[in-house]
């Protein structure tokens, strides 16, 4: 008769191990994306930059047109 409780015990243990890597695993997977994004903002060139560099190739396509 224990039989059953010892599994049940078993299977309890078991998904209270899996609850708790699925929470850690969660959380570094947010901090992944921190990090990720965060590094992601200091590749990107600043925005005065980008837009002068769209100015410059829409000048330089209209430049290409005219002649």
């Amino acid at each position: 008769m224990p039989i059953p409780l010892i599994i049940g015990a078993g299977a309890l243990a078991a998904s209270g191990f899996g609850i708790t890597k699925g929470a850690k695993g969660v959380s570094q997977l947010s901090d992944a994306s921190a990090t990720i994004e965060r590094a992601q903002r200091r590749l990107e060139p600043p925005r005065l930059y980008r837009r002068v560099d769209c100015l410059s190739q829409a000048a330089l396509s209209d430049s290409q047109r005219l002649s």
